[in-house]
């Protein structure tokens, strides 16, 4: 299988593009071609016939507009199409499976609304949504903010009411593998079982950092408050109506990540 990946190079694009790679498949980047210029970007797909295209890149000047030339270009090649959404096209939503009603509330949810709408389109699309809280990828990890919390204050309060779906972006492009390999079309969730809270996320990571060794984490304490907000649950139904086994709990997948981090 030959893929065409946005962003292959780096971010959730290059562990997209290493977990295709590592199953043998071959990876087409955009760093060739400007996928901001639709005419060269649908002469260099022609050309190359990617079995697929994974639309990763979140930091196009023009995201709406950029999708709508991808869209296109794989409409009219009919290569499928996987657009890697957010969970924040359900806004307000506390329980959401993949036939929940969408209603952004912020702009960035707005945003992946329409590229979504724009994604669905083409006649072989998936959109992959992912939780905004994720971590092993990219300036906004939410393991990565817990841990510079831990090294800079020693006795922390966090909320421990607050639950929410979250992902480990090796494990989202582990199951965005194995979603284009099984040529099934449509909108799926890729979350790691579980809820979480902030504290419950913090407590099982640095206990994880302490038993890797890392002394930067031997005398954070975290106390639980109740600071309330909605609970957000992402629910993975279409991965299962399709054959595929559902990810992981997050505690496993945050010990998985923190073996790699010190290895």
């Amino acid at each position: 299988m030959v893929v065409f990946i946005t962003g292959a190079a780096y971010g959730l694009g290059r562990i997209f593009a290493d977990e295709f790679l590592s199953r043998g498949h071959e990876v087409m980047s955009d760093e060739r071609v400007s996928i901001s210029d639709v005419n060269a970007l649908f002469e260099h797909l022609k050309m190359h016939r990617p079995d697929a295209v994974i639309h990763c890149r979140r930091d196009l000047p023009t995201p709406e507009q950029t999708m709508e030339r991808i869209s296109f270009c794989c409409a009219e090649l009919n290569i499928p199409l996987m657009y890697v959404s957010s969970s924040s096209v359900f806004g307000e939503n506390e329980r959401v499976c993949e036939r929940t009603p969408r209603s952004p509330v912020t702009k960035k949810g707005l945003l992946y609304y329409n590229c979504e709408n724009t994604a669905a389109k083409c006649k072989r699309f998936i959109i992959y949504r992912l939780p905004d809280n994720m971590f092993g990828c990219g300036d906004e990890d939410i393991a990565q903010r817990l841990l510079t919390l831990g090294r800079r204050k020693k006795e922390l309060i966090l909320n421990a009411e607050k639950g929410f779906s979250v992902v480990y972006a090796n494990d989202a492009a582990e199951l965005g593998a194995d979603i284009v390999e099984s040529g099934k079309s449509g909108i799926f969730h890729g979350a790691n079982e579980g809820l979480c809270t902030e504290f419950s996320l913090a407590c099982e990571l640095y206990r994880l950092m302490r038993l890797a060794g890392n002394e930067d984490f031997y005398d954070v304490t975290v106390s639980p408050t109740s600071l309330g907000g909605r609970a957000f649950e992402m629910q993975c139904t279409s991965i299962k109506k399709v054959g595929i086994e559902p990810l992981e709990s997050w505690q496993s997948a945050l010990e998985r990540y923190t073996k790699k981090i010190h290895s």
